[in-house]
């Protein structure tokens, strides 16, 4: 027992300086792979990986080490932040040396106020003395000018010199802003991390390389998009991102990055078999215990970490995206990688509502034909190259299709008007309304363009309440009797005036009170 003792306290510790080479990124997490040599004599030491993040899973970790370093134990530890602590004091002597700075400018214009304050009393009194000497019909004109002339001058230096010491003031002020704000933002991380132990044995002296890799939960992506797209075109460009919100309170620089649609699960350990018990309500009243002991589960071993434009690799489950060359990702903010660029066939199609309003609305038609689903995440719709709007886009299998809806097109002018109502009593002691409408519609494009125009008949609701189409002007492209919706497809050619006219009857017994009329 003394033995093992004694070689675990003679265990010399090293502190690695690891740099991270590695990242994947999930949904719910990413796992960090981390890298470090280090040169060491024949012997058993303790090598310490610190500053890892606090949420670091214990059950993730990872360490390989080559060469013929042979690991013995590996495990994880709670402890304040070294490399932070450090950054912290570095910061707090510069905000002390712009303090000073700023006391020395405040000193200067306190100093030039002086100054200004005398020389503007002494402006009082010379006035006075001219006034004086006026009176006495003694003045000398020349002494008092020159006198005026010195104190403007060195009134004007004293005000140009507070202004430039003013500016100077809030440039240092503002920078002692930004260090202070990056001060209280490592501050809020300076609480318990965690370090990597890890415990090997040297057969001889040399140079050993140490991978170490872990998963954290202080990370998460979400996929955005642009659809870019022309209105003459029959394409539409999908740029597709990631938005990536790192807050492990270290900056990955220069790493591989690698994004994944992969929600990484939880470490779960593995069910213990458990009898199941029954009991008579007989055996209750005997006595009998209410719960069984359960056996005594075994402790588990650790599992292990999951081990150019962008490479993509496809599953039936999940895509990744390994980006080429490397990324700096500070922790803090999202920060938004371009993943992929492809195109998608598109047939832009307008419909104007009339029954709601007077707009003619934009919607662009197209298919995933990609290799990979689009994920659900907010898109930024822009048409010949102007920002229309933010969408949400909702999961899209591949081959599906998807409506975008691009707001209003102005490209059209559409006018709907009542143009005859009549009400009158029936000789069956029936109350009888008709409504007769005009729709005028005008192309504004350079181009003929393809307009459905959608209204609506009401729709009964009551055996006593009767709803007789009229006229319909041309003969509508759809009639759905069940909910009233009449759609017309119009081939709109430029400039050229389209009037559709439709009218219906309502009819029903005096004396009963209709909703929904307009």
């Amino acid at each position: 027992m003394f033995g093992l003792i004694l070689f675990v306290l003679s265990l010399q510790e090293v502190t690695l300086t690891t740099r991270i080479d590695s990242v994947l990124v999930t949904p719910n997490g990413a796992v960090i792979s981390r890298h470090a040599a280090v040169k060491v004599e024949k012997g058993d030491y303790e090598m310490v990986i610190p500053d890892l993040p606090p949420d670091l899973d214990d059950n993730t970790v990872r360490v390989t080490a080559s060469n013929g370093l042979r690991i013995t134990d590996v495990f994880v530890t709670e402890e304040k932040s070294r490399i932070h602590q450090k950054e912290v004091e570095k910061l707090r002597k510069q905000i002390d040396s712009l303090d000073a700075v700023i006391g020395s400018l405040n000193d200067e214009l306190s100093v030039l106020g002086v100054q200004e304050s005398l020389l503007v009393l002494n402006t009082r009194i010379t006035k006075l003395g001219v006034t004086s000497e006026l009176m006495k019909a003694s003045i000398d004109t020349g002494k008092w000018r020159a006198s005026l002339r010195f104190i403007g001058k060195h009134l004007s230096d004293i005000l140009e010199n507070k202004r430039r010491l003013k500016v100077r003031l809030k440039e240092i002020q503002a920078l002692r802003d930004s260090v202070s704000a990056k001060l209280k933002q490592i501050a809020s991380s300076l609480g318990v991390r965690k370090a990597i132990h890890v415990v090997v044995h040297a057969p001889e002296s040399g140079k050993y390389a140490l991978s170490a890799s872990y998963r954290v939960r202080s990370v998460s992506w979400k996929p955005e998009y642009e659809l870019r797209a022309r209105s003459d075109g029959d394409s539409i460009t999908v740029v597709y991102f990631a938005s990536i919100n790192q807050k492990t309170g270290e900056t990955w620089k220069d790493v591989h990055l690698t994004i994944s649609t992969a929600v990484q699960p939880d470490f779960v350990q593995q069910p213990q078999f458990v009898p199941q018990y029954l009991h008579t309500w007989r055996s209750i009243r005997g006595g009998a215990p209410m719960a069984t002991e359960m056996a005594e589960q075994p402790a588990l071993k650790a599992a292990p970490a999951p081990a150019a434009p962008p490479q993509v690799k496809r599953t039936e489950l999940f895509s990744t995206f390994s980006l080429a060359g490397r990324v700096t990702i500070p922790s803090g903010n999202w920060h938004r990688i371009r993943l992929d660029s492809y195109s998608l066939p598109c047939r832009f199609q307008r419909y104007a509502y009339t029954f709601a309003s007077s707009s003619v609305f934009l919607v662009a038609m197209t298919q995933n034909r990609s290799k990979y689903p689009m994920l659900p995440g907010q898109a930024s719709l822009f048409l010949d190259n102007s920002f229309v709007r933010k969408v949400s886009l909702p999961m899209v299998p591949v081959g599906d299709s998807l409506s975008i809806a691009y707001g209003i097109d102005p490209g059209f002018k559409v006018e709907k008007k009542l143009v005859k109502r009549f009400r009158k009593e029936t000789w069956d002691n029936k109350i009888r309304i008709e409504y007769h409408y005009e729709i005028t519609l005008r192309n504004l494009h350079g181009k003929p363009l393809d307009l459905t125009v959608i209204d609506r008949v009401p729709v009964s609701q009551d055996k006593q309440l009767k709803i007789k189409v009229m006229e319909m002007e041309p003969e509508p492209s759809k009639f759905d009797r069940n909910s009233g919706k009449v759609e017309w497809n119009v081939r709109a050619e430029p400039s050229k005036t389209y009037k559709i006219r439709f009218g219906y009857a309502v009819e029903y017994p005096k004396g009963l009170v209709v909703r929904g009329l307009d």
